[in-house]
């Protein structure tokens, strides 16, 4: 699974070198849908000292992966999500020679989000994703894979969802997080809904 871009540095890293200097290494890249592009952010702690690197990206720093409108912001190491505005500034701390994970999806009718296939880099890829567009009441997509494959789907929402075209959508209240898992049939995707 691909993203529809290359993943490349930030600006600001060609400004600096990350080895010699207490700064970051971001690049991002994205995938484009109709309901919105999907931006994938990753920021490497690549400083010889063993001091934590306190980080702040300004989502406008983006560039052509700023987003447009509000996104829901998925850690994709911890799975916590954050609602963002496009003028936001993401911040967090990496200890040493860690790394950060954050994807950036935009919201649906102001309380709907999907990621995708969270167990992939590029989670709503091409070869993932298809068609992921606002629906009247939520977010339609289809899900690709080989025949008999087990895909689960994540997003976010901010009150209680449901799905047809998978399983029973499991929501974790005190996060908004929720996973949907389909079985891919024969002719290699599957439609979904989101309501």
């Amino acid at each position: 699974m691909k993203p529809d871009v290359p993943l490349t540095a930030l600006e600001r890293c060609y400004l600096g070198h990350a080895y010699r200097d207490p700064i970051p290494l971001l690049a991002e890249c994205w995938s484009d849908h109709p309901l919105g592009r999907i931006s994938y952010l990753v920021a490497l702690h690549a400083w010889r000292r063993d001091e934590p690197l306190d980080v702040r990206v300004s989502l406008a720093e983006l560039g052509d992966a700023a987003p447009r409108g509000r996104v829901a912001a998925l850690d994709g190491r911890t799975g916590a999500v954050e609602l963002l505005e496009p003028d936001a500034t993401l911040a967090f701390t990496l200890a040493p020679r860690d790394y950060a994970f954050r994807v950036l999806a935009p919201v649906a009718h102001d309380e709907l989000a999907v990621f995708g296939d969270t167990v992939l880099f590029a989670c709503a890829g091409d070869r993932r994703i298809r068609g992921l567009r606002a629906s009247g009441r939520g977010i339609e997509l289809e899900v690709l894979g080989a025949p008999g494959e087990r895909v689960t789907i994540s997003g976010w929402s901010a009150r209680n969802v449901s799905a047809s075209g998978g399983e029973p959508l499991r929501r974790d209240p005190s996060t908004g997080c929720f996973s949907v898992s389909v079985e891919i049939p024969d002719r290699g995707w599957t439609p979904l809904a989101i309501e």
